[in-house]
C-alpha cells in the first residue's frame, strides 16, 4: 500500500481534538520549560558493554554498572568508566543470603538471568569473561523466553551453572555476602542496587533471605 492510499483514512485514524467531546480545551499547546536556576538533577545511566559505559561516563553523573559481581569484571568496568571521565560508579548486584547454598542459587537464578542477558543481548559478549562463563551466557541468550522474564523456573534460568551463579552474583551465608559486597566497595563502587531473590523458587526461602539481608547484612555493610 502506498502512502497516498492512506489519505482517506486520515480523518478516521487521526480525528481532531474537537471530536473527543471535551468540555473545553486550549486553542494550542506549548512546552513549559523549568526555570534555569533549579538545582541540578543527577543523571544515572545503566551500562554493560564498553561503548555504553564510555558514553555514560562522559555524560552522566553516575555510571550504574550491570556486569554482575565478579570482581575482575567490575574492576574492568570501573577502569573503563574512569578513563572516560566518570567520577561515580554504582552497580546492580544479585544478592541472596541463605545458609543453604543450593537454595540461595535457585532463589537468585531468575533475576540473575535478566542481568546476564545484558552481557549478551545480541548474541555477542563484549566484556571480559572466562570461556566457561561465556558459554553460559550464550546458552542464556539462546534459551531466553520473555514470557518467563525474571522467573526462577524459566528455560534461561536452567542454563545457569552453580559456578556461574557464585561469580556473577553473590549468594551464600550472610558473612560471605557481606565480604563480597565490601570487596566491590573497595574497588570503587559507591552505590549498590541489590536485586532480591525470586519468590517463585521458594517463598519461605526468599522471605528468610530478605530478612537476613535486612537484619544481618545491612548493619554490617553500613558500619
Amino acid at each position: 500500500m502506498a502512502f497516498e492510499d492512506l489519505a482517506p483514512f486520515a480523518a478516521v485514524n487521526a480525528p481532531t481534538i474537537d471530536s473527543i467531546g471535551l468540555a473545553d480545551h486550549p486553542e494550542d499547546s506549548r512546552l513549559h520549560w523549568l526555570p534555569g536556576d533549579l538545582a541540578h538533577v543527577p543523571v544515572e545511566v545503566v551500562a554493560t558493554g564498553p561503548k555504553a559505559i564510555a558514553v555514560a561516563a562522559r555524560t552522566a553523573d553516575r555510571v550504574l554498572l550491570a556486569v554482575g559481581a565478579d570482581p575482575e569484571r567490575v574492576a574492568w568496568a570501573i577502569g573503563l568508566a574512569r578513563a572516560e571521565g566518570a567520577t561515580s560508579t554504582g552497580a546492580f548486584v544479585n544478592v541472596v543470603a541463605h545458609d543453604n547454598i543450593d537454595l540461595a542459587r535457585a532463589l537468585a537464578a531468575g533475576p540473575m538471568t535478566t542481568f546476564a542477558r545484558f552481557s549478551v543481548m545480541d548474541g555477542k559478549v563484549r566484556s571480559p569473561i572466562d570461556d566457561t562463563s561465556r558459554e553460559v551466557l550464550a546458552n542464556v541468550h539462546g534459551a531466553y523466553d520473555m514470557h518467563r522474564h525474571t522467573r526462577a523456573g524459566s528455560p534461561q534460568a536452567a542454563q545457569l551453572t552453580p559456578e556461574f551463579v557464585d561469580r556473577f552474583g553473590i549468594v551464600g551465608p550472610a558473612g560471605h555476602c557481606v565480604a563480597r559486597l565490601q570487596e566491590l566497595v573497595t574497588l570503587g563502587i559507591d552505590k549498590l542496587i541489590v536485586t532480591p531473590p525470586s519468590a517463585e523458587a521458594d517463598r519461605d526461602g526468599a522471605r528468610k533471605a530478605m530478612q537476613t539481608f535486612a537484619t544481618d547484612m545491612l548493619p554490617a555493610i553500613q558500619s
